[in-house]
């Protein structure tokens, strides 16, 4: 599945916390960030990532349906 440059091996299916690790690399020129969630279900965010660069945080799902990154 490709998403705005993102490429996910599977498409996870969660329950309510759940943890997963997110490993993330930039394939673009620019530095960017990678973001999960929304305001009703805490975003969390990598900090800036460099132009072929690779970050990886986790994300605790607390909140039952989908959730945008």
């Amino acid at each position: 599945m490709k998403a705005g440059g993102l490429h996910l091996s599977a498409t996870p299916k969660v329950d309510l916390e759940t943890t997963i690790l997110f490993l993330v690399t930039n394939h673009s020129a620019k530095r960017m960030w990678f973001e999960v969630g929304t305001r009703a279900t805490s975003v969390r965010r990598t900090p800036l990532v460099k132009p072929g660069g690779t970050d990886r945080f986790y994300y605790v799902f607390r909140v039952r349906g989908t959730v945008p990154f």
